[in-house]
């Protein structure tokens, strides 16, 4: 009988990368299954040691090897441009009733490589829409997931045990799963996710290029500024992987928004300034509406 049910209290877990979202995970997991094995692959094993202290980790080690062929479940949770090593790695290692899965926030790219490699029968793309301008395990939390959106991109030929097993397994740590086709994913998250932190960072950029020699921008910075480009301290090697592995999607959102910004600019310059109230007022329901759900 496949060990792959959630009402197995000794599920393994294996980790590649043990970051913000991975640690989360984690996190969430040693929560909901006590005496589950959780082995983590991190390149630095210094870094994921706090996981051992924790609890939440049984085992550490600095590359994949033959200890994840007793993985029933495995997260990839390094950088996306890490990913496809992962899989590559994991192909000849995993067990054909086992689900390897990931947390990027990428999926076309992820899905075509474990593709590629054969693994359509045990992968499912996976993006828990969580996260934080923090990074590393330290800042991981199982609460970090509760309520959030978590994207599952399957096959279509995925078994449906395996998928449902993994819906209700993100539904137990307290996620909302959706599923979605991979390219529908990226354009969503191209909106969502990856246009606000590049225009957030393209934000600060202006005010900082612009401001004067005594920060005159800086000084008076308060909620609303700070607010807005919050996430603009997020890791510039994450981003730029991000944009490199969705460039298509991104290069649509920025277009569409940029065109935005350019008819609001023509209508201060010409005076019209209704339009200006007019666009808070158009967009004002659909703002208060996500607070809502």
């Amino acid at each position: 009988m496949s060990k792959l049910r959630l009402d197995n209290p000794n599920l393994t877990f294996g980790f590649a990368g043990l970051g913000l979202i991975g640690g989360s995970v984690a996190r969430s997991l040693r929560a909901l299954y006590p005496s589950a094995r959780i082995l983590v692959m991190n390149r630095t094993v210094s870094h994921v040691t706090k996981a051992l202290e924790d609890g939440v980790a049984d085992a550490v080690t600095g590359e994949i090897g033959e200890t994840f062929r007793d993985c029933d479940v495995i997260f990839i949770c390094t950088p996306v441009a890490r990913t496809g090593d992962c899989l590559e790695k994991l192909a000849g290692i995993v067990r054909p009733d086992a689900v390897i899965t990931d947390v990027g926030s990428v999926k076309s790219a992820v899905c075509r490589q474990a593709e590629a490699l054969g693994l359509t029968d045990v992968f499912i793309g996976g993006h828990p829409m969580a996260g934080s301008e923090r990074t590393g395990y330290e800042n991981s939390s199982a609460g970090l997931l509760k309520n959030k959106p978590y994207v599952l991109t399957p096959f279509a030929g995925t078994s449906k045990e395996k998928l449902n097993f993994m819906k209700e397994l993100v539904q137990r740590m307290g996620s909302r799963v959706m599923i979605l086709d991979p390219q529908a994913h990226d354009l969503a998250v191209a909106g969502i996710s990856h246009l606000p932190h590049m225009a957030a960072a393209s934000l600060v950029r202006t005010v900082m290029d612009n401001d004067t020699a005594d920060r005159t921008m800086f000084s008076l910075a308060s909620s609303g500024f700070l607010d807005t480009t919050r996430i603009a301290a997020s890791s510039s090697e994450m981003w730029e992987q991000i944009a490199q592995l969705n460039p298509e999607a991104i290069s649509r959102m920025l277009t569409l928004y940029i065109g935005s910004l350019q008819q609001l600019r023509d209508a201060i310059d010409s005076g019209n300034f209704k339009e200006v109230g007019k666009l808070f007022d158009m967009v004002r329901p659909y703002r208060e509406a996500l607070n809502r759900r």
